[in-house]
């Protein structure tokens, strides 16, 4: 068998002084899916990661989630995410960027505007059509200019990735126009509140909050919600109290008390209760048997 070379998790361009990360690999250089899919441990909360699969067969757990892939696909992950995965026999490219690469701003955040970064609503996963030249022009692009030093590589790597970013986007809505498997015509206010979601669920679950923060009435927020396919706003906090959850308790050492103290919880037993509710085990019932399968 042939020897593949180990990707170094370290092994990312800094850019502008530091500010910036950018990595691409192939798939087939990969030793074993924990070197970049670090199971035991979160991702750093301004990593982006794309995962292109082109033909072969694989799994790729996505928080907790299972994905059994076939063919070309892509998966889009976003800070915070924990995943792994194992493919067979397949080709493709591993990509892994920083928020700081678009040089964002509290109020112009680029990367939020993809339909596929920072959602609940949308599949991380995308099948790809039978054509996706556009695509791998772009990785090749970038794989060749990762491995060289040249002049103003930087501007080049940050240029081909945001022209991927922007073909990607065109591919995604246009399996969503189709009805095909999600729909991603995400209205702003939507993309806002999963951000606002995202930033301030530890410490506050209240609607009334988000709807403030979004200039609207909590029952406006709601109708705006259920148009979408989301029950309520109440659900998708909760949802995203128990995602944390969940990644704590399967790429974490924190006990379950101190689990619940970070989530903000009163007491132990509050969060059993809360967490036995929403999944029919005990957090202890959940760690145990997703880590005796996995």
């Amino acid at each position: 068998m042939r020897k593949r070379e180990k990707r170094n998790p370290n092994k990312l361009i800094q850019m502008e002084q530091g500010k910036c990360e950018f990595y691409i690999g192939k798939l087939e250089e990969v030793e074993h899916a924990g070197v970049w899919g670090c199971r035991k441990k979160f991702r750093e909360k301004d990593l982006y990661g794309l995962v292109f699969q082109f033909g072969g067969a694989g799994v790729h757990h996505v928080d907790c989630k299972r994905h059994e892939l076939t063919g070309n696909v892509v998966t889009f992950l976003s800070p915070g995410q924990v995943h792994s995965f194992d493919f067979q026999k397949s080709r493709g490219y591993l990509l892994e960027f920083s928020s700081n690469i678009f040089h964002q701003s509290d109020d112009n955040r680029k990367l939020y505007d993809y339909p596929f970064f920072h959602t609940t609503l949308n599949s991380v996963i995308m099948e790809l059509p039978n054509d996706f030249s556009c695509l791998t022009f772009h990785l090749e692009s970038m794989y060749k200019e990762y491995q060289q030093t040249c002049f103003k590589k930087q501007n080049h790597l940050k240029a081909s990735l945001e022209l991927l970013l922007i073909d990607l986007e065109r591919l995604y809505r246009n399996e969503a126009d189709k009805g095909v498997k999600q729909t991603c015509d995400i209205s702003g206010r939507i993309r806002k509140l999963e951000t606002l979601i995202d930033e301030y669920y530890k410490e506050n679950r209240s609607v009334a909050f988000y709807a403030d923060k979004l200039h609207l009435s909590s029952r406006h927020l709601n109708n705006i919600i259920k148009e979408s396919g989301c029950n309520s706003v109440s659900d998708l906090i909760q949802k995203r109290v128990l995602l944390e959850a969940k990644r704590l308790l399967l790429h974490s050492d924190f006990t379950v008390t101190e689990i619940s103290a970070q989530l903000n919880f009163s007491d132990k037993a509050y969060f059993h209760r809360y967490f036995k509710t929403q999944t029919g085990r005990t957090p202890e019932q959940f760690r145990k048997e997703f880590l005796k399968v996995h």
